[in-house]
C-alpha cells in the first residue's frame, strides 16, 4: 500500500474515496437532507474554496 499527496488529483481520482466515504456515513448517519456549504477565501491572486466534503480547490 502507498500513500501518496497528489495536489493535482482529478476529480476521477477523487471519486471513488468521496463516493465511498459518503455510502459508508450515509449507512450510519440520519437521512441526508443537508445543502453543500461552500466556503471561499480570495485575495488578489487566487481563491481557495473548501465545500463541506472535505473538497478543497484552488
Amino acid at each position: 500500500m502507498n500513500i501518496a499527496l497528489e495536489p493535482e488529483a482529478t476529480s476521477e481520482d477523487r471519486k471513488v474515496p468521496t463516493d465511498s466515504l459518503r455510502e459508508y456515513n450515509k449507512s450510519h448517519t440520519a437521512p441526508d437532507d443537508h445543502e453543500p456549504l461552500n466556503i471561499f477565501v480570495r485575495d488578489d491572486e487566487i481563491a481557495y474554496s473548501r465545500d463541506d466534503t472535505g473538497t478543497r480547490s484552488l
